[in-house]
């Protein structure tokens, strides 16, 4: 795939700025449409999880640097504020915040993970009105999160410490109720709560008994009770699982996309991969073509998933090659075509190698317009990317 440079004008708090950024090839149906600026941190911009609300026009981004959560409006590609008290970027992820966001989609509260704790937010007010203390490794972060709001539950990891946990807190109280430790576990990562089978699925790395990682399944309602416990386990192979996203519901069955990243631990010629999962029996799509994503989206109205897929090696395979980061672009599918690779958008610019790594490992999507927003951390400033057809 061929990439040219295009310039674009940067919106963001009354500046404007002409930076430059990576474009797809002439016969892409995807390529990218304008830049937002948010800061100028440069390539050490440190951000993570962000959640779009379609509804309201609204991007919530967790930004480490500014200690606070970006406010985007979509529609104007302008920042209009920033919510701020987390505790910012102190050297690594690990022991830094904010990092996932989660919204109550029934109040104007969002849950947001940070340095042993999750801070509760006003939207509408744009501030924090409480601090839900975790009781977890002190100095070190609470991670990535999934809300149940049938049950009132929130889902929220503490992925680095020595033996991870996952915490539940409740949204009513704003309380823990429960924790369930994962002895072995080499971290954890992203969760999704399915509506329709009433449970979370959590993505696992890899323990002692699967090496390749695994997704488990938490029944709300043992979690609302305060008595969470692994109901089920769903092994993979050879995935290392990071980010997942809920797809559409084919056939009576809720389908759920796996981003999949072994590049840390696989092999020298491993081959890289996502999945899609019916979460009914844990059956699996594989999708060659893309994957070592973080981070995955699934937009409605295009029927698509976004995988931001910063380990991507254009060979398929761990470190063939040189390191291209992308935006995946997989097909969701249909009751008449599985799930199919659709294309490879670059997140940065080619180097004389061929090659490129942006970091980019973060998505979101807007159900209205389709767009889809890429955080990226240039060496002149930190620009979200926005990509459309």
């Amino acid at each position: 795939m061929k990439s040219a440079l295009s310039k674009f004008l940067v919106l963001a708090v009354g500046l404007s700025l002409t930076l430059s950024g990576p474009v797809s090839s002439a016969d892409s149906k995807t390529s990218l449409k304008t830049q937002i600026l948010i800061g100028q941190f440069g390539s050490k911009w440190s951000y993570d999880f962000g959640d779009l609300d379609s509804s309201k026009g609204l991007y919530y981004l967790t930004d480490r640097n500014s200690k606070a959560i970006d406010v985007i409006d979509v529609n104007k590609s302008v920042v209009l504020a920033k919510i701020p008290g987390f505790t910012g970027f102190k050297g690594k992820p690990e022991i830094s915040g904010p990092n996932a966001i989660e919204r109550d989609t029934g109040s104007n509260l969002a849950f947001v993970s940070d340095v042993n704790s999750i801070k509760v937010v006003d939207l509408a007010k744009r501030a924090i009105v409480n601090s839900i203390a975790i009781p977890n490794t002190p100095g070190n972060r609470i991670d990535g999160g999934c809300l149940d709001p049938t049950d009132k539950v929130a889902l929220f990891v503490a992925a680095d410490d020595d033996t991870p946990s996952a915490f539940f807190i409740s949204t009513a109280t704003q309380k823990v109720i429960g924790n369930v430790k994962m002895p072995g576990a080499s971290g954890l990562e992203g969760c999704q709560y399915e509506p329709t089978t009433k449970s979370f699925y959590l993505d696992v790395p890899s323990n002692k008994t699967n090496a390749g990682g695994e997704v488990d399944v938490f029944s709300g309602a043992d979690a609302a009770a305060g008595t969470p416990k692994v109901a089920k386990v769903y092994p993979l192979s050879g995935c290392e699982p990071a980010g997942n996203a809920l797809g559409p519901t084919i056939d009576g069955k809720p389908q759920l996309a796996i981003a999949c990243d072994p590049t840390d631990d696989g092999k020298e010629g491993d081959p890289l991969f996502t999945l899609v999962m019916n979460v009914m029996d844990g059956s699996v799509v594989k999708i060659s073509q893309t994957g070592a994503g973080d981070q995955i989206a699934y937009n409605a109205k295009s029927n698509k998933y976004y995988l931001a897929a910063r380990n991507w090696y254009p060979s398929g395979k761990v470190k063939v090659g040189p390191v291209a980061s992308v935006l995946g672009i997989i097909n969701a599918g249909s009751a008449s075509a599985p799930p199919s690779f659709d294309e490879n958008i670059p997140t940065c610019l080619p180097t004389a190698s061929g090659g490129c790594k942006s970091g980019a490992h973060s998505v979101a999507t807007d159900m209205v317009t389709g767009r889809t927003f890429v955080p990226v951390g240039t060496p002149g400033a930190s620009v979200i990317n926005v990509y459309g057809e």
